[in-house]
């Protein structure tokens, strides 16, 4: 189900789904996923921890239905690099998990390799 949003006013940032209370699968064009991505690096980020937990989220099912590439996706969590919350960690790790599967030995070896850097 699409929904569409008047403002009459412009805003550089606008949050809906405020503290995350309800769970919506978000595809976005990607230049709106930059954009989420650019705001989740910020130092002083207007996402919250929940926030950045649904983006993972978001990101990785668009890569499982093949809106965006997995590289994308990959280069899209290295936000994650400074995250300390376990959220966005745990959900996080639930698709590397899953990616990991899909590989077999020697390229889940190099996958996981690359997850530690």
């Amino acid at each position: 189900r699409n929904m569409v949003l008047q403002f009459d006013k412009t805003f550089d940032t606008i949050k809906l789904n405020l503290e995350g209370n309800m769970m919506f699968v978000t595809h976005y064009p990607l230049n709106n996923l930059n954009r989420l991505i650019d705001l989740a690096n910020e130092a002083e980020s207007p996402l919250s921890h929940k926030d950045r937990g649904h983006l993972v989220c978001d990101i990785f099912h668009s890569a499982s239905i093949n809106l965006i590439p997995y590289s994308v996706a990959l280069e899209a969590v290295k936000f994650l690099r400074k995250e300390e919350h376990f959220l966005p960690w745990g959900l996080a790790g639930q698709y590397f998990g899953d990616l990991a599967s899909m590989l077999d030995a020697s390229l889940s070896v190099c996958f996981l390799g690359y997850l530690s850097h």
